[in-house]
């Protein structure tokens, strides 16, 4: 039972993951992201990952430090004796990168429920969601969003803030799981 239980938070840490590299690095990262996993709990150098990935060592020393920065991957150095170059080996952190994950969605999604639920504060949004502006800064913007130059429109919060609520208790859980299973 536990195994399923696993594979099943495995599964849906993995999407949260990507998504989030996605996020914070683009393509590149989830490139390099799964070259990772691929290699499973052994660690990899950059250079066997760029020719995983077909992406520029540089792209990819780049992508990993911005990653090291996020605690999604750690590395270790060894110095080549004979010729006195570092090599570094690079893992996947999942059980850090998950709880960074989900302390960061759930504080993004806690501050957007407190911004939708001030009672008589009116918001708007553009098509692409970009963020919510209230009332004045809309008008001050004259109903564009400042991000995308979209037009603004006025947004019912009630069932926002509804979903909002069962994202929140979904990584509430999610969040639980992840702290039991790593003790």
């Amino acid at each position: 039972m536990k195994d399923k239980v696993k594979r099943k938070l495995k599964n849906s840490l993995s999407f949260y993951l990507n998504s989030y590299i996605k996020e914070i690095y683009g393509n590149s990262g989830v490139k390099i992201l799964s070259a990772m996993e691929e290699n499973g709990d052994n660690s990899i150098t950059d250079e066997a990952l760029e020719k995983k990935t077909k992406l520029k060592i540089s792209e990819i020393r780049a992508s990993l430090n911005h990653l090291l920065s996020y605690g999604i991957v750690s590395y270790i150095r060894e110095k080549d004796e004979k010729t006195g170059w570092y090599t570094y080996k690079w893992k996947l952190n999942p059980s850090k990168a998950a709880y960074n994950i989900l302390n960061t969605k759930k504080t993004y999604f806690e501050n957007l429920r407190n911004k939708l639920s001030q009672e008589g504060v009116v918001f708007y949004t553009c098509d692409k969601n970009c963020d919510y502006y209230e009332f004045e800064e809309a008008l001050n913007n004259k109903f564009r969003c400042p991000k995308c130059d979209r037009k603004l429109k006025y947004v019912d919060t009630y069932p926002k803030i509804k979903q909002l609520n069962k994202k929140i208790d979904y990584l509430n859980n999610l969040y639980d799981q992840v702290i039991e299973l790593s003790k």
